[in-house]
Order: structure tokens, then sequence, then C-alpha cells
């Protein structure tokens, strides 16, 4: 009887310890979650910009469509096309500027210059 009871205590005793090793696995230490909460409002802030710039830009795209409609109504009939060719060219060298040199002045790497970047 002695030995059962022995045993039965060996046997709580290791679902005890195994219990407390898994406990031990889980747990993360308060550094590990503010460094996972620290990257997850990163990438929620880098969505939110990218959302921002998004909409700013079919902002401007309107803008420019609008004003093509304003030129385009202050001039005579014979000039239409070329007024709106000369804003559908502003449109696309803006957005080639934008893309080969704008970015890189408004969200590039600083390199401890501070003018350039973000």
């Amino acid at each position: 009887q002695l030995q059962a009871e022995l045993s039965q205590q060996r046997q709580v005793i290791q679902e005890l310890q195994e219990t407390r090793r898994l406990q031990a696995e889980e747990s993360e230490s308060i550094d590990d979650k503010i460094t996972k909460l620290q990257k997850a409002d990163l990438g929620l802030g880098g969505a939110l910009d990218s959302a921002w710039l998004c909409l700013c830009g079919a902002l401007v795209m309107f803008m420019h469509a609008g004003f093509a409609m304003l030129e385009t109504g202050s001039c005579r009939a014979k000039n239409a096309s070329n007024v709106l060719m000369k804003n559908l060219v502003n449109v696309c060298a803006g957005t080639l500027g934008w893309w080969s040199i704008g970015w890189a002045l408004a969200y590039g790497e600083q390199h401890g210059n501070g003018f350039i970047g973000t």
C-alpha cells in the first residue's frame, strides 16, 4: 500500500512538473510583448500612410481633370484638344517625376543628413 501511494505521489509530481514546463514555455516576457505591439503599430502606421497617399493621389488626379475642363472651357473649340493634351502630358510627367525622384525625397532613408527622407 505504501508503494502504491508513493507511485501515485510520483505521478502527481511528474504531472505538475510537466504542467509547469508547459507554462514556462508559453509565457512571454513583457519585453517580447512590447516588441510585438510596436511592430504591429508600425505595420498599422505604414498601412495608414499608404492609404492616405493613395487617397491624396486620387484627389490630385481629380484636380487635374477638373482644371483641364476649366482650361478647355476657357479657350476656343479648335484649341480644346491641344489644351487637353497639354494637361495629359503634365500629369504623365508629374507621375514619372514623382516615381523617379519625389518618392525618395519624401519617404527615403535619411543617411544622417536630415534633409532627404523622413
